[in-house]
């Protein structure tokens, strides 16, 4: 399998290597840890909290992306992107422009 598919072996073996190297935790039930945010953030180059919940994960759409969720997810993301709770907070206000009315039942993503 290796020579038939050599890059997709290659990707494989990164992505064991990585969520064996550190303690994941889970962020969304067992939809999410923080190891893959981490591998998000570092190899996927995602830049928004939007581009995790829309784009590579799908919770965006599913119907079970409450306020709840969304901060969880900002929070552990926070980590790996280097964001302080303003930024944070930017990025929880730029979802529910992205995404208005899809966040649970509340309009807002205030806690």
């Amino acid at each position: 399998m290796p020579k038939r598919y050599p890059g997709r072996f290659t990707i494989a073996r990164d992505v064991v290597a990585f969520f064996t190297a550190g303690l994941a935790q889970l962020v969304v039930g067992d939809q999410l840890s923080t190891r893959e945010l981490s591998w998000m953030y570092e190899r996927e180059h995602v830049a928004h909290l939007s581009d995790v919940l829309t784009r590579r994960a799908d919770l965006g759409f599913t119907g079970t992306l409450s306020p709840e969720t969304v901060h969880a997810v900002a929070a552990a993301l926070s980590k790996p992107a280097g964001w302080d709770a303003k930024i944070r907070d930017a990025e929880i206000a730029r979802l529910q422009v992205e995404l208005p009315g899809r966040v649970g039942e509340s309009p807002s993503l205030g806690r």
